[in-house]
């Protein structure tokens, strides 16, 4: 098993098998950090752990990473600002159902389920490697 700020300055510099090699060491991490986080909110939202992981993966992107602590404090920043917005746009589609007449209700809801697709869990199998 590689040391993790090994595989994150391996990344910087290009090598093409660093990623999977952190994705296989840290996937169990982050799956449990999202499992922790989620069981703090209120039950009832539709984000799964892994999900959470998948797209916070995504965000995290090219940037670099100096240590383990690092990567970790992004990845739960990452994660954090996944499951905000997600409950937000939940939220806001309820909130214009409750309080707009039915025709404008409609439009509204339709151009906040427009914004927030991008929210959605994107389909992730062809981008992370497995762990």
């Amino acid at each position: 098993m590689a040391d993790l700020t090994l595989l994150l300055d391996a990344i910087h510099r290009g090598e093409p098998d660093a990623a999977g090699a952190l994705l296989a060491q840290v996937y169990a991490e982050l799956r449990q950090l999202a499992r922790a986080k989620m069981a703090r909110e209120q039950p009832g939202h539709t984000l799964q752990p892994t999900a959470l992981v998948h797209e916070a993966w995504l965000k995290l992107g090219d940037q670099r990473f100096e240590n383990r602590a690092h990567f970790f404090g992004a990845a739960a920043e990452a994660m954090r600002r996944i499951f905000v917005e997600s409950v937000r746009c939940g939220m806001a589609t309820k909130v214009i159902a409750s309080t707009q007449p039915a025709r404008a209700a409609n439009r509204r809801r339709q151009s906040t389920r427009r914004r927030c697709r991008k929210l959605r869990p994107r389909q992730t199998r062809a981008v992370l490697p497995s762990p």
